[in-house]
C-alpha cells in the first residue's frame, strides 16, 4: 500500500480476471459473443463519449470563444474523468477534432484507440496464458 491508497491489485488475479473476460476470442471459428460484446461495449462508449464531450460540449464553448480554446476546455473537463493519462489523451483528441473540422474524425481515433487498447491487452496478459 502506498499511503493508505488503494492497494495494489496481484497480478496473478488481475490476470485471471482479464483471461475470464476475453477468454479466447475465437470459439468454433468465430469471435466469441462475450468478445464481440466487451468490443462493442466499449466502442459505442466511446462514440458516445465523444458526441457528448466533443461534438455537444465542443460546440457549445465555441460559440464563446475559438476552436482552440474548446478543444482545450472540454479535453480537461472530459479528461478529468481518466486522471491523470486521460487529461493528455482527451487533449489529444480535442486536436484531432480541430485539425480533422469534424465530429468523426475524433470518434475514429478514438475507435481505433479502444481497438489497439484490446489487441494490447490481449498481446500482454492473455496470449501467453492459453
Amino acid at each position: 500500500e502506498l499511503g493508505g491508497a488503494l492497494p495494489f491489485p496481484d497480478m496473478e488475479e488481475f490476470q485471471k480476471q482479464i483471461l475470464s473476460i476475453l477468454k479466447f476470442p475465437y470459439e468454433n471459428g468465430f469471435l466469441s459473443r462475450r468478445f464481440l460484446s466487451y468490443l462493442l461495449f466499449l466502442l459505442l462508449y466511446a462514440v458516445i463519449n465523444e458526441i457528448i464531450f466533443r461534438g455537444i460540449g465542443y460546440a457549445g464553448y465555441r460559440r464563446t470563444g475559438s476552436d482552440r480554446r474548446a478543444a482545450v476546455i472540454t479535453g480537461i473537463v472530459n479528461g478529468l474523468f481518466f486522471f491523470p493519462y486521460g487529461i493528455a489523451l482527451s487533449l489529444l483528441l480535442g486536436w484531432v477534432r480541430v485539425r480533422g473540422g469534424s465530429l468523426y474524425c475524433s470518434i475514429a481515433a478514438r475507435g481505433l484507440g479502444v481497438c489497439a487498447a484490446l489487441i494490447t491487452i490481449y498481446v500482454i496478459f492473455v496470449r501467453h496464458l492459453l
